[in-house]
């Protein structure tokens, strides 16, 4: 057992139970051991750690700017992409809501010459996709006239 680190403080000592605190509570030598929370970097800003493995982390008692506790952003460069956002069946095969199946049948299916609304991530104006062959075409998005 480690000999008592602070005199001048009854809550720092051998017996103590280490917390987010920046101090040595249990005399081990070490500060904050054990009790730190694992962040992931957040490069797209969408609240969701990246999932990717090479991802930078950092052990924390308080969440740093730009991470997150989770990682499960499959897509940390796009913030469309992400578990809080729908699924779409869209031509460039994004899994967008990172569940690991991209264009789902359930909402690929469609009758040819059919149209729907689309949008894409960082546009302001909607779009429209075309069914083709039994699937939808990507979002077209025309310019429009600014206000």
């Amino acid at each position: 057992m480690s000999a008592d680190c602070n005199d001048t403080s009854a809550a720092e000592r051998p017996t103590a139970t280490e917390t987010c605190n920046e101090r040595d509570d249990d005399c081990d030598g070490t500060t904050d051991e054990g009790v730190q929370t694992r962040y992931w970097r957040d490069a797209d800003g969408d609240g969701f750690g990246s999932a990717d493995v090479a991802a930078e982390t950092v052990d924390a008692c308080i969440r740093p700017d730009g991470f997150q506790p989770t990682k499960t952003d499959c897509n940390d460069a796009r913030g469309g992409i992400n578990p809080g956002v729908p699924e779409i069946c869209d031509a460039g095969g994004e899994d967008e809501n990172c569940d690991g199946v991209a264009n789902p049948a359930s909402l690929c299916t469609c009758t040819n010459g059919e149209t729907r609304g689309c949008t894409q991530s960082g546009v302001c104006a909607g779009g429209t996709e075309a069914c083709s062959g039994g699937a939808w075409e990507m979002c077209s998005i025309q310019p429009v006239a600014e206000v």
